[in-house]
C-alpha cells in the first residue's frame, strides 16, 4: 500500500485483507500528511490510541448513565483479551467497537443532530467490518420504541441512519461489487446447530460474575431445566475446536479450556460446557425483568442481532465475537452492586487478559518474526 499508493491498491488486486478500507486509511492518512514512515510499529500505536478512544466512549456513556464503578467495569472490557490483543496489534476489531460506541452514543443523547450523527457513526462501523450491518434493525427498533415522533418523524429520522450508509458504501459495491474484496468474498452465510453451543459456551463464560452475584437465583428450578439443555447442546450440537480457525469449528480460549478438560475426562468438557450454557440461559431470562433505561434496551437489542449474525456467520472464531462480549460484559457487571466483586473481576481479566497477550506476543507463532 505504501509503495502503490492507498487508492490504486483499492482499485488492484493487490488488496490483502478481507476488511474494508477505513481502519486502514485512519492509519494511512496521518502518517502520509506527516510524512512519517510506514512501520508495523507505529500502525500498532494508532491501533491502542483507537482503542483508548473506544475505552472513553464507554466510559462516558457509563457515567452518563451514573453506572457506579464505572472504571472497574472499563478496565475488565480492556483485558478481555479479544479486545487487548487488536489494541496493540495491527488487528481491525477495536475500530468497529468504537464506531459502534459512538453509535450508541449518539442514540442516547439529546442532541439536535443525534440520527445524522448516529448514522456518521453506524456508517464508520460498517466500512471497519461489514459485519455491522446487522445492527441497523436494531437502531431503526430503538429509534421506533424509544421515541416519540409521528411518522413523518420516524421516517426522516430513518433516512438520516440509512442514506450515509447507502452513500459511503456505494463506492466499494462499484469498485469490489459488495463489501468486500472479491478475493475475500468467498465466505458464505451458513446456519448450523453447533453455532448456538459455541457462542451462548463463550458468552456463559462471560456471565459468571452475573451468576455469582445472583447465586440465590441461579439455584431454582429453572436453572435445572438450563443446565439439562446446556447437555443437550453439548452432547449433541458441540462444535469442533480448531486451533486456528476452519470451517465449521469454534476457535479461543473458552473452548481450548474445554477442550483441555475433555482430556482429562469427557465428562468434565460436557459437564462444564453445560454449566456455562446454563449461566447464559440464566442471564438471559433474568435481564427481561432488570431493564431499567435506554442504555439497557440498546444494549439487548444489539446483542440480539449480533447473535443472530454470528449465528450465520460461515467461519466463527472467540475474537469475532468480541462486539457481543463487549455488551454482555457491561449488561452484566452493571448490573452487580458488589464493589468487591467487580473489582474481583476486574483484577482477573487484567491478569488473564495481559497473560493472554503475553503469550501470543511471545509464544504463540502468530507473533514469531
Amino acid at each position: 500500500m505504501e509503495k502503490d499508493g492507498y487508492f490504486a491498491t483499492i482499485f488492484s488486486d493487490k488488496y490483502e485483507a478481507a476488511n474494508t478500507p477505513i481502519p486502514y486509511l485512519i492509519a494511512y492518512v496521518p502518517l502520509k500528511v506527516f510524512g512519517i514512515p510506514f512501520s508495523i510499529g507505529l500502525l500498532r500505536v494508532v491501533n491502542a490510541l483507537i482503542s483508548l478512544c473506544s475505552i472513553l466512549v464507554l466510559l462516558k456513556i457509563l457515567s452518563l448513565h451514573q453506572i457506579r464503578l464505572s472504571f472497574l467495569i472499563v478496565i475488565t472490557v480492556l483485558f478481555y483479551p479479544y479486545f487487548l490483543k487488536p489494541s496493540f496489534s495491527y488487528y481491525m476489531a477495536v475500530y468497529g467497537v468504537l464506531f459502534y460506541l459512538l453509535t450508541v452514543r449518539a442514540m442516547l443523547s439529546d442532541w439536535k443532530y443525534k440520527w445524522i450523527l448516529a448514522g456518521l457513526s453506524l456508517t464508520g462501523a460498517v466500512l471497519s467490518q461489514q459485519f455491522y450491518l446487522v445492527i441497523i434493525p436494531g437502531v431503526l427498533a430503538f429509534m421506533y420504541w424509544y421515541n416519540n415522533q409521528s411518522k413523518r418523524e420516524l421516517l426522516i429520522n430513518a433516512s438520516l441512519v440509512i442514506l450515509p450508509i447507502i452513500l459511503f458504501t456505494s463506492p466499494l459495491f462499484f469498485i469490489w461489487g459488495g463489501l468486500t474484496h472479491s478475493d475475500y468474498s468467498f465466505h458464505k452465510i451458513s446456519f448450523d446447530v453447533t453455532k448456538v453451543t459455541s457462542i451462548l459456551v463463550i458468552a456463559g463464560g462471560l456471565f459468571i460474575p452475573y451468576v455469582l452475584f445472583n447465586y440465590k437465583d441461579y439455584l431454582s428450578k429453572k436453572s435445572i431445566i438450563y443446565v439439562l439443555m446446556g447437555f443437550v447442546f453439548m452432547e449433541w450440537f458441540a462444535p469442533v475446536f480448531a486451533a486456528m480457525g476452519a470451517f465449521g469449528a469454534i476457535t479461543g480460549y473458552t473452548w481450548h479450556a474445554l477442550e483441555i478438560l475433555g482430556k482429562i475426562h469427557p465428562l468434565l468438557k460436557t459437564t462444564s460446557g453445560a454449566i456455562l450454557f446454563s449461566f447464559c440461559l440464566f442471564f438471559f431470562f433474568d435481564l427481561l425483568k432488570k431493564i431499567d433505561d435506554r442504555l439497557d434496551f440498546i444494549f439487548i437489542l444489539s446483542l440480539i442481532f449480533f447473535l443472530g449474525g454470528f449465528l450465520i456467520n460461515e467461519v466463527l472464531m472467540e475474537r469475532h465475537l468480541l462486539p457481543l462480549a463487549v455488551i454482555v460484559l457491561v449488561l452484566s457487571l452493571r448490573k452487580i452492586s458488589s464493589s468487591v466483586l467487580l473489582f474481583l473481576t476486574a483484577i482477573f481479566y487484567l491478569l488473564f487478559g495481559s497473560s493472554y497477550f503475553w503469550y501470543y506476543l511471545y509464544v504463540h507463532d502468530t507473533f514469531k518474526h
